[in-house]
């Protein structure tokens, strides 16, 4: 199973195509929705962010879903001009049914596209051009490039930035190159308005992002990769900050794959390719936990008598080329790599540490609890 990314990629580099041309239709409608949860302090710097990328677009409306608020989030959004939905739900916590109500209130509103941007990120100033520009979007989905904020660096800060390019400068691009669909990643997702209407939405776990790809490729829309539409995401410094999101991604990856990799596999609409690309993105964890499983696989492997070594062996191997090369691509791209370089000798703590908090995964469908993210304290606003 490790090795699927790494042959997927082959295969991709084998069959890559030129890039389609831009249909982009004048006037198409972009509706942007803020899902927030007790945002106040981070929400100000992203409304000036989309306020500044929307300016000019009569046809571009960025709307805050304040979910199950207790602060200032709706005020500022009102204070800042934007229209705010309040949504006061107990029982459904959570970013997946907060957007879902948002999408069934602005049903009856015109619209061809929607976006959907966390209350915790920025985006560039020329995101909705570049938005519009991969349009039109009937019948299809999207993903932006996501990049590291950091308010304090940290070894933790400096690998977030490497797997990032990992996977946003380098993998991502080449599944769109290659005619693949594009994992959705949270923030940033782009869907046309009939592929995220009330009666379609089905993404109620941990992780909607994750069960949103699953579900639309198993019904067989295209979900590209757009890399011009760029958001920055606040990236946590310290490990312990991190567990709460960590943990309910994994969750959520092992969610979707119960759920959609067997109707994917079975879909008439989905190719041999990109059945292959969603079995990998579905059931492969991770490049880092990926490196701490496939080496002692791979020492194990090696071990006189292990029935079929030399087999397992050239498979292990081939799991780990392509995060090595990867990497070292990513380190190539950075403006400091000596530095970047550097951090990697705190990987064997992170993938020890990243592994402890997949494995206490389940205890999210125990507790059946929703948990914010926590957040380190916001030290400067104008990084």
């Amino acid at each position: 199973m490790l090795f699927l990314p790494a042959l997927s990629d082959v295969l991709s580099v084998l069959s890559s195509r030129p890039a389609p041309a831009s249909n982009a239709k004048p006037g198409e409608r972009l509706l942007i929705l803020v899902p927030a949860h007790n945002e106040e302090v981070l929400l100000a710097d992203c409304l000036d962010a989309l306020a500044r990328a929307a300016s000019g677009y009569a046809a571009v409306e960025v709307v805050v879903v304040a979910d199950n608020c207790s602060d200032r989030t709706a005020e500022i959004a009102r204070q800042r001009g934007f229209r705010c939905l309040e949504r006061h739900d107990a029982s459904a916590p959570g970013k997946p049914p907060a957007l879902a109500w948002a999408i069934e209130q602005e049903a009856s509103r015109p619209y061809d596209a929607v976006a959907v941007v966390d209350a915790d990120t920025i985006v560039a100033p020329d995101f909705c051009t570049a938005v519009l520009a991969a349009g039109p979007w009937q019948g299809r989905a999207g993903q932006s490039r996501q990049r590291v904020r950091t308010l304090t660096r940290t070894w933790l800060t400096g690998l977030s930035e490497l797997l990032f390019e990992f996977r946003y400068g380098l993998a991502l691009p080449l599944k769109t190159h290659a005619g693949l669909n594009c994992p959705l990643t949270g923030t940033g997702m782009v869907f046309g308005r009939e592929v995220i209407s009330p009666t379609m939405w089905r993404a109620f776990g941990p992780t909607e992002d994750i069960e949103l790809y699953g579900c639309l490729t198993a019904a067989g829309t295209p979900i590209t990769f757009v890399g011009e539409a760029v958001v920055t995401v606040l990236n946590e410094a310290r490990l312990k900050a991190s567990v709460t999101q960590r943990r309910r991604w994994s969750a959520g990856r092992w969610l979707a794959s119960q759920r959609y990799l067997g109707v994917v596999l079975r879909s008439a609409r989905v190719s041999a390719r990109q059945k292959l690309d969603a079995t990998a993105e579905l059931l492969v964890p991770g490049p880092v936990e990926h490196l701490l499983i496939a080496v002692p696989a791979l020492i194990v492997s090696s071990l006189d008598g292990v029935v079929g070594g030399p087999a397992l062996i050239a498979l292990f191997t081939l799991g780990l080329v392509r995060p090595a090369l990867y990497t070292m691509l990513a380190i190539r791209r950075h403006p400091q790599p000596l530095q970047a370089l550097a951090t990697l000798t705190m990987l064997p703590v992170y993938a020890i540490w990243r592994l402890a908090v997949t494995l206490s995964a389940p205890a999210v469908f125990l507790t059946r609890k929703w948990e914010k993210t926590k957040r380190m304290t916001l030290r400067s606003r104008t990084e």
